[in-house]
């Protein structure tokens, strides 16, 4: 399969940023929270001892959070897809880059979800089904969510407009 040119790919819709960005803001404080118990429980254990452990745990959970942020942010540039002549591409990953390629033959049902924090934000994530296969291969999160039932419409018609896999390889 040729590898669609970058500049035809598209991104996500940049209110994903912001949800990550909550969502990071969330696990950073619950893990906030149990480094500095922690710390506490361990400064009444080794009562004495010349180390503020709470405090470290301070440290390591802001130093957290603050990771949290910017991975959020680094997440957010690198996800984008394109919809080919004959498959549905993906491409994500911050430090190891993933691509999908999803052929249309193979496409059996496609799910569009939302969560609350989601759905407030009016996004959705589009999940992409394929037979001989248990889970989603390929994710797109963050899209508004009526280009995501249009995305999940266009997916679903190629599939059907495709011929099946078998006869594509001349099995016949």
């Amino acid at each position: 399969m040729p590898v669609p040119e970058i500049a035809s790919w598209s991104h996500l819709d940049p209110a994903v940023n912001k949800l990550w960005r909550i969502e990071a803001a969330i696990s950073g404080f619950v893990y906030l929270i149990l480094f500095v118990g922690a710390g506490a429980i361990l400064d009444e254990a080794l009562e004495g001892m010349p180390v503020q452990f709470w405090l470290v745990g301070l440290a390591v959970g802001l130093a957290l959070l603050a990771l949290s942020f910017y991975v959020a942010g680094r997440k957010f540039e690198f996800w984008r897809f394109t919809l080919g002549e004959d498959d549905l591409a993906v491409s994500h990953g911050i430090w190891w880059r993933t691509r999908i390629y999803v052929p249309r033959a193979r496409i059996q049902h496609v799910d569009v979800t939302a969560g609350p924090i989601s759905r407030a934000l009016g996004l959705a994530v589009v999940s992409v089904f394929v037979s001989g296969h248990g889970g989603a291969v390929a994710t797109i999160p963050g899209l508004r969510a009526d280009e995501a039932e249009r995305l999940r419409r266009v997916l679903l018609k190629l599939s059907e407009q495709a011929p099946p896999v078998a006869l594509e390889r001349g099995l016949e």
